[in-house]
């Protein structure tokens, strides 16, 4: 079996080279209201980049796993246990809530900005290229949205008007076409820091999950797993920012680019990272690695469907949404049915009145009063 690695909490900024003399003029998010050049449109795309790694906020990439059983606070937190960090955290007034939200949608207005202002240049191979990064991103986030809050606002352009909820079967189709146009324009694969159409076609392939259609999910995943791009590599070689051929695209955490550094969260202050140790993993989570399991050296086994999936990508954000596309997160978890879904952020509900809270929260805001 080959296991292709799509990871998008890890964090790159591609700095093109024709672009270096003009960093330190003007920032890559600046844009001007005329018609862009190359060059601009240069700096735009390196800003895209840049907007997907920090925009969504640690919560925004690393919340699924938090929530789904796998990690929990450390030391004498009141959330030491994943049913009380669910429980307490999870709220309509909670920043683990309210962070992703809003940084979600802010790293969108910007990404709707860059696909409009790449539109304006002269028809080339290179305007594809970039056109296929914007819609990329932009279903990267819609996903991610999508998954958490189901009924959602889908903005495709830079309005600045209340925006009513798309319904969750339609919201996963715009998702899907987000992929397949960054297929269709994108360029084949040259590293993993780059996207590729064949990054876009592994994350149509976990949209086709999301939607419940198995059998194109398996076909698209297929068609990435027969790439002659990709094979299986060493587990460390993954892990550890070593050459692999494994991984399709990720994002380089770099600590001195920002405050978002996903390892210090992770890792200890005796590290040479010198993390925090703000979380870690649970103790069912540690006990399903065997002494004898060969994802030490090479990470590929048999399990089960979904313990296979939570072996391999540990700490790669898919727990939670795993459990709850499959119905199991309830029970897994201990919690009722209304964290299956993120409640929409109080602040949203106020600022937009065109939103309206899930039926889930909102029944469980009933029987509270």
């Amino acid at each position: 079996m080959k296991k292709i690695m799509l990871t998008p909490i890890l964090i790159c900024l591609p700095l093109l080279c024709c672009c270096d003399r003009h960093l330190d003029q003007y920032p890559h998010n600046g844009i001007s209201s005329e018609l862009i050049c190359e060059e601009d449109a240069q700096l735009l795309l390196t800003g895209a980049y840049n907007i997907a790694q920090y925009k969504p906020t640690f919560n925004g990439w690393a919340l699924f796993d938090l929530i789904g059983g796998d990690i929990i606070r450390t030391g004498a937190s009141g959330m030491n246990t994943p049913e009380l960090l669910v429980t307490m955290g999870i709220t309509p007034n909670q920043s683990i809530v309210a962070s992703p939200w809003n940084g979600f949608y802010a790293g969108l207005y910007q990404i709707n900005v860059f696909i409009e202002k790449i539109g304006q240049l002269p028809q080339s191979q290179k305007k594809d290229e970039m056109l296929a990064a914007g819609h990329f991103f932009r279903g990267l986030y819609y996903y991610n949205i999508t998954a958490r809050w189901r009924n959602i606002p889908i903005v495709t352009s830079t309005i600045d008007t209340d925006v009513p909820q798309t319904p969750e079967e339609e919201a996963w189709i715009f998702v899907a076409e987000e992929f397949k146009e960054a297929i269709r324009l994108g360029s084949d694969f040259q590293d993993k820091n780059h996207v590729s159409y064949q990054a876009a076609k592994a994350l149509l392939a976990r949209t086709y999950l999301a939607m419940g259609m198995m059998k194109e999910a398996a076909q698209v995943a297929e068609e990435v797993i027969a790439d002659v791009n990709f094979t299986l590599s060493d587990f460390n070689s993954i892990f550890r920012g070593g050459y692999n051929r494994e991984e399709i695209f990720s994002f380089a955490n770099l600590v001195q680019e920002s405050s978002v550094n996903m390892s210090s969260y992770y890792y200890t202050k005796q590290s040479p990272v010198g993390g925090a140790y703000n979380f870690c993993p649970t103790q069912e989570a540690m006990d399903m690695y065997g002494p004898d399991d060969s994802r030490k050296s090479v990470s590929v086994d048999y399990q089960g469907v979904l313990d296979e999936r939570r072996l391999e990508l540990f700490g790669e954000g898919f727990r939670w949404f795993d459990l709850v596309r499959t119905g199991r997160y309830e029970k897994t978890v201990s919690v009722d049915s209304r964290y299956t879904v993120l409640p929409i952020p109080a602040r949203e509900l106020t600022l937009n009145k065109r939103l309206k809270q899930h039926p889930l929260w909102d029944a469980a805001s009933d029987n509270k009063n």
